[in-house]
């Protein structure tokens, strides 16, 4: 039975799947979940993924949620090239050191910018709060610089110097607030700009297709 990738486009974690299925050649079928329509608490999605988020997926009638779960269980399963989730036990801890930060570090406040300043203006009306827009800038800018120092150091990814399910994680999150922003949030910091650029042209053609709904979502915005 094929796998079953159920996700939304704006959603980091989802984009991670979705990036990592294509750019392997895993196939897939894709379910969006209405997250506007709150599909994901509700049944019969909460039978898929009781703690209502998204992504999940259903392979062979076995259900998984949670991202980083997912991309290591299909790394395993379908013996994609090494490098993606590496056997070496020292890159692979590479690999699991950068997961285990990112979701209080870059994540968190990647939200916390989008909901801001997109999210939060479309579903209340209300303004954007630049007071706390500015807080929340400066934690993923601090975030920023932890990813080039720390994890990126000299090396041409994350982990080493082959890309990985790290990269693919840390981009999409990235993404998310390059694209709302009118400056330039990577100028600061020209090893991780210099990444980020090696990351997207060995991800293409699927980074073009996976992101398209995003760069249409946040440029209809920008207007």
């Amino acid at each position: 039975m094929v796998l079953t990738v159920y996700g939304h486009p704006l959603s980091q974690p989802s984009r991670s799947v979705y990036l990592f299925c294509k750019a392997t050649k895993i196939p897939y079928t894709e379910k969006n979940v209405d997250m506007s329509k709150e599909e994901h608490k509700k049944e019969p999605y909460l039978s898929i993924n009781p703690m209502g988020a998204v992504p999940s997926i259903v392979d062979d009638g076995f259900k998984l949620s949670e991202c980083m779960t997912i991309l290591k269980y299909l790394a395993r399963k379908n013996k994609v090239a090494d490098n993606w989730y590496p056997q070496d036990l020292k890159v692979q801890a590479k690999v699991n050191q950068y997961l285990d930060w990112h979701h209080t570090g870059i994540r968190k406040s990647g939200i916390d910018v989008f909901v801001g300043k997109i999210l939060t203006p479309i579903f209340t009306g209300k303004p954007v709060d630049e007071a706390k827009l500015a807080k929340d800038l400066e934690a993923f800018d601090k975030a920023l610089g932890t990813i080039e120092k720390v994890f990126l150091g000299d090396n041409q990814f994350l982990a080493s110097d082959k890309i990985s399910i790290a990269d693919i994680c840390c981009l999409s999150e990235m993404m998310q607030v390059v694209t709302i922003q009118q400056n330039d949030v990577l100028a600061n910091y020209p090893k991780l700009a210099a990444w980020k650029e090696r990351a997207i042209k060995q991800l293409k053609p699927a980074f073009d297709e996976v992101f398209k709904p995003l760069f249409e979502f946040t440029s209809e915005k920008k207007k």
